[in-house]
């Protein structure tokens, strides 16, 4: 076979390339209840994997990513009760995470309010720090310091958290000690409270 000169080829011999157009793939906007329910999902998958994160190292990244989490408004309120007594049956160790957490509340508070004295007890940072206090009354010892820890490094003490916090320590014989000391911590390290 003799080959075929190159005047002689025809053009439509050589392959046509033709660019095709990019695809471009528009992401569907998530629903609120969506959103809701992805948040709810993560935290349950974060909170379960301390152990994992202590052994790689990473418990500090760990704890953030949980108080990001339960920082969310779509957060389920069941799932920050999870949150609240998960932190209070060691607070030793997880002590760091409820202060985060209520650093980061008042300061989306403040934020959105710098007037804001914290006298009404419909504040969201009010409600967590009135939670932790009664899971440290259910699951710290009588003579556990924990809950006076929280009071003196929580960011700040409305008039509102001190009546409860004599409510559940100052009158039940059993921590009538603890409170009493508590409340003198707070007076020693802690100063005036946030209204007044």
């Amino acid at each position: 076979m003799h080959p075929v000169p190159p005047s002689t080829m025809s053009s439509s011999s050589t392959p046509a390339t033709f660019a095709a157009p990019p695809m471009v793939i528009k992401p569907v906007p998530l629903t609120p209840s969506y959103i809701a329910i992805l948040a709810d999902q993560t935290f349950s998958r974060v909170i379960h994997s301390e152990k994992g994160s202590v052994a790689g190292g990473k418990h500090a990244l760990w704890a953030n990513i949980l108080v990001k989490l339960a920082s969310m408004r779509d957060l389920e309120d069941y799932k920050l009760t999870e949150l609240v007594d998960y932190v209070a049956q060691d607070f030793g160790t997880r002590k760091e995470i409820a202060l985060q957490l209520l650093a980061s509340e008042y300061a989306k508070e403040r934020q959105a309010n710098p007037q804001n004295d914290f006298s009404h007890n419909d504040s969201r940072y009010i409600h967590i720090l009135h939670r932790f206090m009664e899971a440290l009354h259910k699951y710290a010892g009588p003579k556990d310091r924990a809950v006076s820890s929280l009071l003196v490094e929580s960011p700040v003490l409305p008039h509102y958290i001190l009546g409860t916090f004599q409510k559940l320590y100052c009158t039940d014989q059993e921590r009538v000690t603890l409170g009493l000391a508590s409340l003198r911590d707070v007076i020693l390290f802690k100063g005036q409270t946030e209204d007044g």
